[in-house]
């Protein structure tokens, strides 16, 4: 009896596939050539957009950096203003250098009586782009 019952293997394997007319059997495994260029393209497109990002991100990081050290120094120059306000009071411009900034302060009289008004500008260049920062204060005379 055991003999007689036949396992769904066993089965499987007795019969042969019969393939429809005019078609054929492939039974060959893998990857055809176009699936294979889809794939490679769809990984290039995303390696291109990846590397895009990183690049922006850098840039962005840089100009981040650039402008705390442009605010620090802006900080730092009117602080000189108003440490020693007597000495600068008046119209007149300063300039000078420190690394990659170049600074130009400006004192003139202000439209508001017995007030000065301290203008300060701060510039340097990112690659091909010159960028600034500019702070306004007015000082009592």
């Amino acid at each position: 009896m055991r003999n007689s019952v036949l396992s769904n293997d066993s089965l499987a394997k007795s019969y042969k596939r019969v393939p429809l007319r005019g078609a054929q059997i492939n039974d060959q495994r893998g990857f055809t050539l176009l699936e294979v260029l889809a794939a490679l393209s769809v990984l290039a497109l995303g390696m291109v957009i990846l590397l895009q990002t990183d690049a922006l991100n850098t840039n962005r990081t840089l100009h981040a950096s650039r402008l705390m050290d442009a605010t620090l120094l802006a900080q730092e120059k009117m602080d000189e203003v108003f440490s020693r306000g007597e000495e600068v009071t008046g119209a007149g411009t300063t300039e000078g250098q420190e690394n990659i900034f170049s600074w130009t302060r400006t004192v003139a009289v202000s439209q508001y009586p017995g007030v000065s008004e301290v203008m300060l500008s701060i510039t340097w260049s990112e690659g091909s782009r010159g960028r600034s920062y500019s702070v306004i204060a007015f000082l009592p005379e």
